[in-house]
């Protein structure tokens, strides 16, 4: 039997690739560069690229420095209609 040493490929997840088209919307569509944001962060343009691809996930303190960067609501970076949380949340008794 042979053990491959090779990592598998990881695909990330929809939640992170969400987020990660919304970013790049957002930015554009407020004329930002990915430098200038990246700037406003304090990482490269390359870790800002990361983050648009899902290719590294964004952290709860990035995502908060973003949504301020750019003056939305953190919330629009998650997709609530297909969020599992959206689905019980009509169901709770008060």
């Amino acid at each position: 039997m042979t053990v491959s040493s090779a990592r598998p490929q990881k695909t990330p997840d929809p939640a992170d690739v969400y987020a990660g088209q919304v970013l790049r919307a957002l930015r554009k569509k407020q004329g930002l560069s990915q430098e200038k944001l990246a700037d406003a962060l304090g990482v490269t343009f390359q870790q800002l690229q990361k983050y648009e691809r899902a290719a590294n996930r964004i952290s709860v303190s990035k995502l908060d420095k973003i949504a301020r960067i750019l003056d939305v609501s953190p919330a629009l970076f998650f997709d609530c209609a297909n969020s599992p949380l959206a689905a019980t949340a009509g169901k709770e008794k008060s």
